[in-house]
Order: C-alpha cells, then structure tokens, then sequence
C-alpha cells in the first residue's frame, strides 16, 4: 500500500498522532500497522490516483527494510527468530564495513 496513495481523515490521523518521524523511510508503514489498530478499514479502488518515479531513499540502500524490520518488532509482527536473524546480519554488515575500513586506513598508511 502506497501512502501517497491512500486517503485517510484528518481525525484519524491525529488519533494515532500522525507519522512517527523517526523512521525516514518507513514512517508509513508505522501509521498503517497504528491506523489498523485504531479500527480504520482499508478498501481496493481499482483506479490509478497517483502517478510517481520510483526511486528515492524508499528504494535505495538498507535503510527501507531495516526501518520496516523495526517496525514490525515494535509491534510483534516478527518471531523470535527472524528478529534475531536481522540483528545479526545488522551486525555482520557493521563489522565487515568496520574491516573494509580498517584495511584500507592500513594499507594508506604504508603508501
């Protein structure tokens, strides 16, 4: 579901205290998973209402699925075991760019 595509009233949105931005990327799936919660109905209209490129920060690098990976624990939409896969693989991702770092600070230093 596209946020730029869904119409939601004003009231319900300052039910749920609207977007949450400290998600860059994914502060509407944070409203979604609230606006559901809150009893909102969410209904298919079979015709295009927005027309945009994709791309962007939404599209590009980790952020987006880290962002949503969040969200979904936050809520207990993950099992034990995906979150911890996730944290894992975070961590992996850190200490590989921490080496690729250090070997490259080192192998400057002998230059």
């Amino acid at each position: 579901m596209h946020h730029a595509a869904t119409f939601v009233k004003k009231d319900m949105y300052v039910e749920i205290g609207g977007f949450n931005i400290k998600y860059k990327s994914a502060s509407d799936l944070d409203a979604f998973i609230k606006l559901k919660r809150a009893g909102a109905r969410f209904a298919f209209v079979p015709y295009i209402v927005t027309k945009f490129n994709a791309g962007g920060l939404s599209t590009t690098g980790t952020l987006p699925y880290e962002e949503r990976m969040e969200i979904m624990h936050e809520y207990g939409m993950l099992t034990k075991k995906m979150w911890i896969r996730f944290i894992i693989g975070k961590r992996l991702k850190k200490l590989r760019t921490s080496i690729k770092n250090f070997r490259i600070g080192t192998h400057n230093e002998r230059l």
